[in-house]
């Protein structure tokens, strides 16, 4: 069954970049997978294929994926072969070749449905950014969220969920995962509400 989910790295404070985009603060938190030290019974490597493996379908939003495209986020598969809708006012003039790339210009509604179609059954992966997401959670579209939380505090940024419509959310907890480095990812499915 398709799943729509949002699987992303916060920080403890809640920010997803810093003000200006900046997320340089993502690779201090992955250390190495195989450190004894760090890496225990308790306390599970970073294996982010394991979810990517599943995926059949990607959203991202504009401002995501021209930040992507400039770092190469996207080359080689780094996110498996499965086809990244971009959901956009205007299509770019050239197109990237680094994934298999599909601009909606007619809403985050539209972008799901051809997304949900493309997976086949397997999960469509919300990359971001924020705006994206609470367009989906303000539309009951998104199903679970999946969010690692870093021991860092950013103070000042862009934060994840600053814009939602005022309305009550409940989520049900699914896992808490302890990672290396004092990281945490917990897993929520999204209770619809009205």
């Amino acid at each position: 069954m398709t799943k729509t989910i949002l699987n992303l790295l916060t920080t403890f404070d809640g920010f997803v970049a810093g003000l200006n985009d900046q997320i340089d603060w993502i690779g201090s938190t992955y250390p190495p997978s195989d450190n004894p030290d760090i890496v225990g019974k308790d306390v599970k490597p970073w294996d982010f294929s394991a979810f990517t493996s599943q995926v059949g379908a990607i959203i991202v939003g504009r401002r995501s994926f021209d930040i992507g495209i400039e770092k190469g986020w996207f080359k080689n598969n780094a996110y498996g072969s499965s086809p990244i809708f971009v959901v956009c006012k205007q299509k770019p003039e050239t197109a990237s070749k680094d994934a298999e790339f599909h601009f909606i210009t007619e809403g985050i509604e539209v972008a799901h449905k051809l997304a949900v179609k493309a997976a086949n059954n397997k999960f469509i992966y919300i990359f971001g950014g924020p705006s994206i997401i609470q367009q989906l959670l303000d539309k009951d579209l998104l199903d679970e969220m999946w969010i690692t939380v870093a021991p860092i505090l950013l103070g000042k940024g862009i934060r994840l969920f600053d814009n939602l419509s005022e309305r009550r959310i409940d989520l049900q907890q699914l896992k808490v995962e302890a990672h290396p480095n004092s990281m945490y990812e917990v897993h929520y499915r999204i209770l619809k509400t009205k």
